[in-house]
């Protein structure tokens, strides 16, 4: 399950420090150690108590006395518990991946965020140098123009002191 409130993923049977795959993986081994340690009989002494086994809940199956039946039984409840307890990791991975791919999404969200934010800041310190770099060609353009002016008009006087006869 996920805990809305530190984003971690916490299931039966799996400390919460299994932050990392590796440690996630021991944990898992150790429960599957468990369970297959869970399914193994429980042997009842000759006064009648059983093998000590806290955390296991098993029928008492008397070493001696045990059937065709009885075994398969026994083994079908293994197979039974192993295939829950593997549906469980399947679901918990499906849960690790699905934190993941919803922190990913925040992430790509804020980080998507904080471009249109700087292009925002960008875009408006660009805009005034192109306003400045538009008002300065403009001035050039006058210049030129003033420039080209001036260039015919020394161009015709030029022409009016040599044509004029002496």
């Amino acid at each position: 399950m996920l805990s809305p409130a530190d984003n971690s993923i916490q299931t039966p049977g799996i400390s919460e420090n299994a932050e990392t795959p590796e440690c996630l993986n021991q944990e898992l081994m150790k429960e599957n150690q468990r369970v297959i340690e869970c399914a193994s009989p429980v042997l009842v002494t000759e006064s009648g108590d059983q093998g000590s086994s806290s955390k296991c809940h098993t029928p008492n199956i008397v070493s001696n006395e045990m059937t065709r039946e009885d075994i398969i039984s026994a083994a079908n409840a293994l197979i039974d518990n192993l295939n829950n307890k593997r549906k469980r990791d399947t679901q918990l991975l499906d849960n690790f991946k699905k934190a993941l791919e919803l922190q990913v999404q925040r992430t790509c969200t804020m980080v998507e965020e904080r471009m249109f934010h700087v292009y925002e800041e960008q875009g408006k310190v660009v805009q005034q140098k192109l306003q400045e770099l538009f008002a300065g060609i403009e001035r050039i353009a006058k210049t030129e123009a003033e420039l080209a002016e001036f260039r015919e008009a020394l161009r015709l006087l030029y022409t009016d002191i040599n044509a004029s006869p002496e």
